[in-house]
């Protein structure tokens, strides 16, 4: 129904929904994942009631939805600093400009449980060998040998 909703630009934040914030505030970090509680019409206007976690429930008016996103999905850059049970990474040739291994090994260290990846072998296998960006030292290279069999010994 339109009460367990509300608008912002092109943005419809529904009860459920599960949202990011995207900017420092007193109360919530830029990367803090919750969801949505409840909307509310009140005297003021529509209210939004958001959950990011114990202690942290707070209530936004629409002035300050700009400040949340959806976050069913997120990139690895914005999920730096935080874990999640099951992590799913599309790793394709179209890609190619991305296919460094500073990216993937930040993108590996944030599953808790779970990490699938998805897409082209020899696209992880040039992602594991490009350390380009940043040369770093760790087992990665071993650990997708070793676990999945995708590279050569």
């Amino acid at each position: 129904s339109t009460e367990d909703e509300i608008h912002s630009g092109t943005m419809s934040f529904r009860v459920g929904d599960r949202i990011m914030q995207t900017k420092n505030t007193e109360h919530v970090s830029n990367g803090d994942l919750g969801f949505i509680r409840y909307v509310k019409d009140t005297p003021e206007g529509k209210r939004i009631g958001m959950d990011f976690g114990v202690g942290r429930e707070l209530e936004y008016g629409i002035e300050d939805l700009s400040h949340i996103e959806m976050s069913y999905a997120t990139t690895v850059h914005k999920a730096m600093g935080s874990e999640f049970p099951i992590i799913l990474i599309p790793i394709l040739e179209a890609h190619k400009i991305m296919l460094y291994r500073n990216l993937l090994y930040t993108a590996v260290t944030r599953a808790k449980k779970l990490l699938i990846l998805v897409g082209q072998q020899q696209s992880v296998a040039q992602m594991v060998a490009n350390n380009r960006k940043t040369l770093r030292y760790t087992n990665l290279a071993y650990f997708l040998r070793k676990c999945n069999g995708i590279l050569e010994e």
